[in-house]
């Protein structure tokens, strides 16, 4: 899988990651590089390097946004409040209460509906629904997919040997754990073809893996945005990035994922369906 800067691992279609910084000053923020393979489990830490100032200083200027537009939707509420606006004479706790009914009943019913492909997760903050994906399912049988040279130049793909079932579990994605800053210090322009991002500072680079084609890993996996029979599921907690087949997949049909709009964005010329 070709993934760029950016579902996410920076991976093939996902932004770059975002950075979170808590600075006030416009100044790049300074942390220490740390990367973790998921395979082996090793840290290693370097010298402390910094992200590109212009990055830091974009968030920086859009959280001054976002915080304006938050003061003048106060003041103007408080506006509105002083000019003796007539309320609803109905109790708070009827519109509180009947708010949390409706969302509660939304969650349940599509959770029911989608039989497990849906996820709700909070994490760091902020609520991530996932829709279309399931968050488990049968294991892949063995040697049920090799790695080959494409026809149509499209470099290797992967290629199903038997029968897969739609939902089938075809693995995580595997590679160097690598903090934000770290990946910026690997990726100095921003675009990495084998990288899939986990949240926002969080990437999981599987170029060492995608070397490797004398077995099947997700990073092997070519693009494509109406084809596509493989989505993915991931879990921010846990850094990982799951992937299942969404439909039925052939004995020589190749295995198929959308990257996403983000991954072209810097790829028009080699977009393809």
């Amino acid at each position: 899988m070709r993934a760029g800067t950016g579902s996410v691992i920076q991976h093939a279609g996902q932004s770059p990651p975002n950075v979170k910084s808590t600075s006030r000053a416009l100044r790049p923020t300074r942390r220490y590089v740390t990367t973790h393979n998921t395979k082996r489990g090793e840290q290693v830490h370097t010298q402390p390097r910094q992200l590109p100032a212009e990055l830091v200083r974009a968030r920086q200027l859009r959280t001054v946004g976002t915080q304006a537009s938050a003061a003048v939707l106060g003041l103007g509420l408080i506006a509105a409040l002083s000019q003796g606006l007539e309320t609803p004479s109905l109790p708070q706790w009827s519109f509180t209460g009947l708010a949390c009914l409706v969302a509660v009943g939304a969650v349940v019913l599509g959770l029911a509906v989608t039989k497990d492909k849906a996820q709700l997760e909070l994490h760091e903050g902020r609520l991530y629904i996932q829709w279309g994906a399931p968050s488990r399912g049968p294991p892949l049988a063995e040697r049920a997919i090799e790695v080959r040279p494409t026809e149509d130049g499209r470099g290797n793909g992967a290629f199903a040997l038997q029968h897969i079932t739609a939902g089938t579990y075809l693995g995580d994605y595997e590679g160097d754990m690598l903090d934000e800053v770290s990946y910026w210090a690997r990726y100095p322009s921003g675009v990495a073809d084998y990288c899939i991002k986990v949240d926002r500072e969080w990437t999981i680079d599987g170029r060492h893996q995608a070397q490797d084609t004398s077995r099947f890993s997700p990073c092997h996996m070519n693009h494509s945005g109406v084809r596509h029979n493989v989505v993915r599921s991931t879990k921010r907690r846990e850094r990982t990035v799951s992937f299942f087949t969404n439909k039925d997949i052939q004995v020589g049909e190749e295995l198929l994922l959308d990257y996403g709009p983000v991954y072209w964005k810097t790829r028009e010329d080699q977009m393809v369906d």
